[in-house]
């Protein structure tokens, strides 16, 4: 009797055991590729293969994102795994839906199916999960855009993934002469005052995102291709955008803050850089991105983030950060505070035919910027700022060391030189 209940326990504990260890064993970016992908109107088909050919998956629909994926219990069906295949099967919402729609793929192991009202929750617990955010044709067009099978963006994951980092991306910006009301513009005071015995640059990185929302610039799709907007004059462009001509959105933006900051005498060297939140993508299945620059700081010998778009840089502990460090930061927000650069941010957007506004906003930096490291639920899904920041693209510094700049203006040639590679 008792080798009997012996060997009961024994078997009962390497189940339990088995389990632990299924649970424990978490996948990561390396171990999921994208087969297919493809989108009708109506219904969505990913299909995603694993390394091991053993799980399933388990999709949950949510009319709202959930705030914690990995408190959501997993009980439901597993799709059959097709061919070697761990395969999401998702319908879409219809044409007229103005509402994003939140689906999450949970990945388990697929011996579990059917056994999931049976074996202890632990056991079949999921190895990884994959979000969608699902953007239908009738909510695009509320922004002017138009895109008859919508959209499927990546959202957040369990899935390990390393940050990747690209140097001396090629870049479209050039260095231009600023236009008479960007040398004119006096820095807002309260910005003025709030950043009171900071560096030159970033007085000057402020004042001109400040003259840029000086007036309400108009954001949204632009209405041609963009590399025929860049052939216009600076002043042009930026005349453009607030007349509501074109429309720009983070990039366009940040481009032509780049444009203005690389021909200012009061900067160093300026940079692009654009954030993916999922790294490496799946396919043509769209990743969360942000586009954002870095400035050059003699006096503390390092790069500078600044967002143009939402108008502000970062600071830890009295530290202006770079975009190296929100790298390094993820997970770890604390001390991290947002430094507003302009006193409102103002926008406005068109509909499709010029007809009327169907938004003019003026708000606070502080209204504005997105949680540094959670989601923020408003009207459509963001993502945590930070999660950005998997993979990083910087581009070709620019600007004024090296080159003359304002030349045959009232203010002559100046010029700066390159900081060593080590100082970068």
């Amino acid at each position: 009797m008792r080798s009997r209940t012996t060997l009961i326990a024994v078997c009962i504990g390497s189940i339990l055991l088995f389990g632990a260890c299924l649970r424990g064993f978490a996948l990561d970016r390396s171990d999921v590729r994208l087969i297919s992908y493809h989108h009708s109107a109506t219904v969505g088909v990913d299909e995603i293969h694993l390394d091991d050919d053993r799980l399933g998956v388990i999709l949950k629909r949510f009319e709202e994102p959930a705030s914690d994926i990995s408190a959501i219990s997993i009980e439901g069906d597993i799709v059959p795994t097709v061919n070697g295949k761990a395969r999401i099967d998702f319908v879409s919402p219809e044409h007229n839906v103005t509402r994003e729609v939140t689906y999450v793929g949970f990945l388990v192991p697929e011996w579990c199916q059917g056994l999931l009202d049976v074996l202890p929750e632990f056991m079949c617990a999921a190895r990884g999960y994959i979000e969608l955010i699902r953007q239908p044709p009738a909510l695009l067009s509320q922004w002017g855009m138009k895109r008859d099978t919508g959209y499927v963006i990546l959202g957040r994951t369990s899935l390990e993934t390393p940050v990747t980092v690209v140097n001396d991306a090629p870049t479209d910006v050039r260095v231009e002469t600023l236009p008479s009301s960007g040398m004119t513009f006096r820095l807002p005071a309260p910005i003025d005052s709030a950043l009171r015995g900071a560096p030159t640059e970033i007085r000057e990185a402020a004042r001109l995102t400040s003259w840029l929302y000086s007036q309400a610039v108009r954001s949204g799709p632009a209405p041609r291709p963009y590399d025929q907007f860049l052939k216009l004059p600076l002043h042009q462009r930026v005349a453009s955008v607030q007349a509501g001509d074109d429309a720009v959105m983070c990039a366009g933006f940040r481009d032509l803050w780049l444009a203005a900051a690389a021909s200012s005498p009061m900067m160093g060297p300026v940079r692009h850089v654009g954030g993916y939140a999922f790294s490496p993508g799946l396919g043509d299945i769209i990743s969360f991105s942000h586009a954002v620059a870095e400035f050059w700081v003699e006096s503390l010998q390092k790069w500078v983030l600044i967002d143009p778009w939402f108008g502000f840089s970062l600071k830890r502990e009295g530290e202006y950060l770079g975009v190296s460090d929100l790298a390094d930061a993820r997970g770890k927000v604390g001390g991290i505070e947002v430094v507003p650069l302009v006193p409102m941010i103002k926008r406005f957007s068109l509909n499709q035919d010029r007809q009327d506004f169907w938004e003019h906003f003026t708000t606070t930096v502080v209204q504005v910027a997105p949680k540094l490291d959670e989601p923020t639920f408003s009207n459509i899904y963001q993502p945590g700022y930070l999660q950005y920041f998997r993979s990083i693209e910087f581009g070709r510094a620019i600007g004024s060391y090296g080159e003359p700049i304002y030349e045959g203006t009232s203010l002559g040639s100046q010029v700066r030189p390159r900081p060593s590679a080590e100082s970068r």
